[in-house]
């Protein structure tokens, strides 16, 4: 069919059958207006809000302290779950989106609380144990004089690290690995390191 030939009625028609083909499509994709990849945390079923999902407000109680609530009470979280849920599994809360410097101190799920206008469920938190070390290094020029041949540094590390790497070490920006030093690791406690200047 020649395209001057087509009425405007056969034009729009098709135009319009186009139109919800590719809708259709979106909706069968799990497309929500956003990211069509999103899924409900702990399924494979689409994030589509008031359809397969509903938002509860995640409320961090601080078990050190009482149970309060993390920070000025603004410190909280919309976390979707399937429409049906009567439970959150904190283990589902994705890590970053828990106040920072704590931790969950109980991943047994949480009863979803509808206070008449907003879900809400509130998930139990602790401060979190720094258990790092501070490992000190020594860098050994191999390029410098006797009065400037080593430098000290101190990293931190996990405490419970028995080996340091140079991927571990921010050299100094005067100073690079000596040749074949890049990658290897030593005991804590002689970490020492072949270095040369710049």
């Amino acid at each position: 069919m020649r395209l001057d030939m087509i009425s405007r009625r056969r034009f729009l028609k098709s135009a319009g059958a186009a139109a919800l083909a590719v809708a259709a499509a979106g909706v069968l994709a799990g497309c929500d207006g956003g990211d069509s990849s999103s899924k409900v945390p702990g399924t494979d079923t689409p994030n589509v809000p008031e359809v397969t999902s509903k938002q509860v407000k995640i409320i961090f109680a601080d078990v050190d302290n009482g149970g309060a609530g993390i920070g000025n009470g603004g410190d909280y979280y919309e976390h979707p779950v399937l429409k049906d849920a009567t439970v959150v599994d904190p283990k589902s809360i994705p890590a970053d989106k828990i106040p920072q410097g704590y931790e969950l101190a109980d991943t047994t799920p949480v009863e979803i609380i509808d206070n008449g206008n907003t879900l809400l469920a509130i998930v139990k938190v602790k401060k979190t144990v720094d258990t790092s070390i501070n490992v000190r290094v020594t860098l050994q020029l191999i390029n410098a004089t006797a009065a400037d041949n080593q430098r000290e540094l101190v990293v931190k590390m996990p405490g419970d690290a028995a080996y340091i790497s140079t991927d571990d070490i921010t050299l100094p920006e005067d100073l690079i690995w000596a040749p074949g030093m890049e990658g290897e690791k030593r005991p804590i406690g002689r970490a020492i390191f072949l270095v040369k200047k710049v």
